[in-house]
């Protein structure tokens, strides 16, 4: 009898000790919760310090004087000491503010290279990659480029370079002249092409 009695009691008592396990949180998801609260209030924290405001001021400045991309602004807070914590929460404020936009700086970037640079879209691709953006990004800057000014541009260097060519040999001046074309970014196949156009 005494020992039903025990076992009964045994088998409750285990029995409540389940339940609780099974309606408690695990000891781990307690702890990430903890720490993402805490994440939180350091961010809150950081972002009202004024060492913070500072800072997020001056790359408010240095964004607006002209378009720059995550890298640029990244390397610029490292230049300034900024640990890399309050950089990635500066580089995160600018850009949902609009301070920073990828797709506006690409397009500004390669019709600013292609106007005063003369670059062809080769070029122009090859340097936004440095920057480490998307591919989707890097065409869409270069597509900003008009087709006509493209052609007329490419035109008026070759036309130009041909007649600081002094090689008698033809093959080898039109030679010189596409190579000038093609290490400027314009499209091998294109430059050759509008080479013969012009020897019409």
């Amino acid at each position: 009898m005494r020992n039903g009695v025990w076992l009964q009691r045994s088998q409750i008592l285990v029995a409540k000790q389940i339940e609780i396990i099974l309606l408690s949180p695990a000891k781990g998801e307690i702890q990430e919760k903890r720490k993402v609260k805490n994440e939180k209030r350091k961010k809150l924290k950081m972002i009202h310090s004024p060492k913070y405001s500072e800072i997020y001021s001056r790359a408010t400045k240095y964004c607006a004087a002209q378009e720059r991309c995550v890298k640029q602004v990244s390397n610029k807070l490292f230049e300034w000491k900024v640990g890399s914590d309050d950089a990635d929460q500066i580089i995160d404020q600018l850009q949902k503010e609009n301070y920073i936009n990828e797709e506006r700086f690409v397009k500004e970037y390669a019709i600013s290279k292609f106007h005063i640079n003369k670059w062809g879209r080769i070029k122009i691709a090859n340097e936004l990659r440095r920057f480490m953006l998307s591919e989707e990004n890097i065409w869409l800057g270069t597509q900003e480029i008009n087709s006509e000014e493209y052609m007329d541009t490419l035109t008026k260097l070759l036309a130009t370079k041909s007649r600081g060519i002094k090689e008698k040999n033809k093959y080898l001046a039109q030679r010189k002249v596409a190579n000038f074309a093609i290490s400027k970014g314009f499209e091998a196949g294109l430059v050759w092409e509008t080479i013969r156009d012009m020897k019409k």
